[in-house]
């Protein structure tokens, strides 16, 4: 503490003479207060915080920003702006926000309906005129309101949406949007808590046809304005001067970290927005001031900070615009924006009147993952979790395990955890879609002989979690913290509610849906169909070599079906190269290109196909002499493989020839 003193006295004692005295001296009532010290203080554990975060995660910019009770406590850039130009990172560059743009996007939403020009359970239908909404998947007429969009229980399947534009593009009209549809639904309106750009998307929609002004127009009127938000911008290119001081993003390659140029999204109301640091402060200020301002005031904070769904009592839910979670045992209210080369948080802890923002230019370095006491592999949350232990304390408890009814072996089909490997829930999975199912972000669920249930997310994510059940029905991290929770879907198939950096249900995938399967499967299938092609080509070689160029040839019907034969063989080592492909792109991306995922579904189709023809082929090799039934083995394998290909389409539910 000694020596902290010290540096607030060098910091604001000043310099006296050509020669600075460096002893210590005692301090004058005059020159430092109590409130000084603790600014001082805090000043140099968030440089700490901050040295420490950038040389482990190699990230090349870094902006932090802290209010507390209406007030910013400590804000701070580090490192660079854009290493391409060597330019240093300020408070007042503009930061791409990301998906942190939801939060802005909700908070304009919200006031409007504060002011009566829309109404929260209004239908998406009557709030935006026009829309084809796609049917709910459970056949109810419960329409879609503001309300589902706000709190992302809308439903929706969120790949494929929205459209990724040239950087420097003018962003086009937000209905464009709309031209090709909306994605299908889910779940039921209501029932699931799904990340939803497309909510957001919608939102915009219904601003601009609320209020009848450009959705730039009205953010800078009710939210930029007055809140003095001067770095504010939501569309793109924004002004030359303004452009050239955005902080870029930045990738990693093999030859080290790259600047980047950001592309323009269709759907700016979900992602697109900018501000600077210094202003970052001031809006989190204002959300943890005892009275907040305008557009904050009239129950729209109250709104943004409470929750508004849980899947599960013990289950983080969301808000109207936020999400819920745990720091280090406190309760937040939080969201995450993610974009290539710029990642942002906003964590805030209602009880404490606390609110941290965190912004990194830059990936971090995938060979050395930042880890945090929670568990998470992230560099943003490990500056969160550290300010919070700075200033609120670790409040986690090491959870005791609480043996009932319905945490062990015995009960685990029916309330229980039930052991298996999961996936996130939020995609149609119809005909060829599920094909790919189990590509999309496995996790792993073990149950122990104790009923403690360990997680094991990717690691990319976060290390493996471990949860003791807790009495209540939910199982609780063992060395305190966040919750499981589990239900069952209409079908009866378990769920587990968890938070894996946000708030998620994951579904089990079912066991002969396990891509090892498929892919075993269709290996099985190509190195079979090679060995019938090579076989069925040799023997013809042999055939020809006997009987000459003027021998006989086999009956029309057997050279018909031995070259289909061959055909499909061929159609079967191609269909392994694209259900590779598709699940290489699957694990990399939201979801396999379309154009993959029809062309690998047409090759499982051709292997059905193969079990007719050579099934015939077999059948007439046997009564045709000429040698041919020394390659019926290989047929009759070929055949099972097919059937095999076939049963485990109709467990996937998947139509043969979609």
């Amino acid at each position: 503490m000694r020596s902290l003193f010290l540096v607030a006295a060098l910091l604001v004692g000043g310099w006296s003479g050509a020669q600075p005295d460096l002893a210590p001296r005692a301090l004058e009532s005059d020159e430092l207060d109590a409130d000084t010290v603790r600014r001082i203080a805090l000043r140099f554990e968030v440089d700490r915080l901050a040295f420490a975060a950038m040389e482990r995660s190699g990230v090349p910019g870094l902006v932090i920003a802290v209010a507390f009770d209406g007030d910013v406590i400590a804000e701070e850039a580090y490192g660079s702006a854009d290493i391409s130009g060597a330019r240093s990172l300020t408070l007042d560059d503009p930061l791409w926000l990301a998906s942190l743009t939801e939060v802005l996007t909700a908070i304009v939403t919200l006031d409007l309906i504060a002011e009566g020009v829309l109404d929260l359970d209004d239908p998406l239908q009557r709030a935006l005129p026009g829309v084809d909404v796609p049917p709910d998947p459970s056949g109810s007429d419960r329409p879609i309101t503001l309300r589902h969009l706000l709190a992302h229980t809308a439903g929706f399947d969120e790949r494929r949406f929205g459209t990724v534009l040239e950087p420097g593009t003018e962003n086009p009209p937000l209905r464009d949007l709309l031209d090709d549809g909306l994605p299908p639904r889910v779940h039921a309106v209501g029932e699931r808590l799904l990340d939803c750009t497309i909510c957001s998307a919608l939102l915009g929609m219904v601003i601009e046809e609320a209020t009848g002004a450009p959705i730039d127009e009205v953010f800078r009127e009710r939210l930029f304005g007055p809140l003095a938000l001067a770095s504010g911008r939501l569309l793109t290119p924004a002004e030359p001067a303004y452009e050239e001081a955005t902080a870029r993003p930045h990738g990693r390659t093999s030859g080290g970290i790259d600047a980047l140029s950001m592309p323009t999204l269709a759907d700016p109301t979900a992602g697109q927005a900018r501000l600077s640091g210094v202003d970052v402060g001031r809006l989190l200020a204002a959300l943890t001031a005892a009275e907040p301002p305008e557009p904050l005031a009239r129950g729209v904070r109250t709104a943004l900070l409470s929750t508004a769904f849980r899947a599960a009592p013990e289950a983080p839910g969301s808000t109207l615009g936020m999400a819920e979670g745990q720091v280090l045992g406190h309760e937040v209210v939080r969201h995450t924006g993610d974009l290539p080369g710029a990642h942002s948080v906003v964590a805030i802890v209602p009880d404490a009147a606390l609110a941290i923002f965190v912004h990194v230019n830059g990936e971090s370095d995938p060979e050395a993952p930042v880890a945090t006491a929670d568990g998470w592999h992230d560099v943003r949350w490990s500056v969160v979790e550290g300010l919070v232990e700075l200033l609120l304390g670790d409040a986690r408890r090491p959870a005791t395990a609480v043996r009932t009814l319905g945490s062990g072996d015995d009960a685990h089909e029916s309330t229980g955890p039930v052991a298996g490997t999961y996936r996130v829930d939020g995609f149609a999975r119809g005909t060829a879609e599920r094909f790919f199912g189990p590509a999309l972000v496995p996790v792993t669920l073990v149950v122990e002989e104790d009923g403690a249930v360990v997680l094991n997310p990717p690691t990319s994510l976060s290390s493996a979690r471990r949860y003791l059940p807790a009495g209540d029905g939910s199982h609780r991290r063992d060395v305190g913290g966040d919750s499981l929770a589990f239900t069952r879907d209409a079908r009866g198939e378990p769920l587990v509610h968890v938070d894996i950096g946000a708030p998620l249900t994951l579904e089990r995938v079912p066991p002969l849906e396990r891509v090892e399967v498929l892919v075993g499967t269709v290996v099985a299938f190509a190195l079979i169909a090679g060995a019938v092609l090579l076989s069925s080509l040799t023997g013809s070689v042999r055939a020809r070599r006997r009987r000459g160029p003027r021998g006989d040839d086999p009956p029309g019907p057997v050279r018909a079906v031995r070259w289909a034969g061959r055909g499909v063989a061929v159609a079967g080592l191609a269909t392994l190269g694209l259900v590779g492909g598709a699940i290489a792109q699957s694990q990399s991306a939201p979801a396999a290109a379309p154009p993959l995922l029809g062309a690998a579904a047409a090759g499982f189709g051709l292997t059905l196909v193969a079990t007719i023809v050579l099934a015939a082929y077999t059948l007439l090799g046997a009564t045709s002499g000429d040698g041919r039934r020394r390659t019926w083995i290989f047929h009759v394998v070929v055949t099972v493989a097919a059937v095999a290909l076939l049963v485990q389409g109709s467990i996937w539910n998947l139509t043969p020839w979609s």
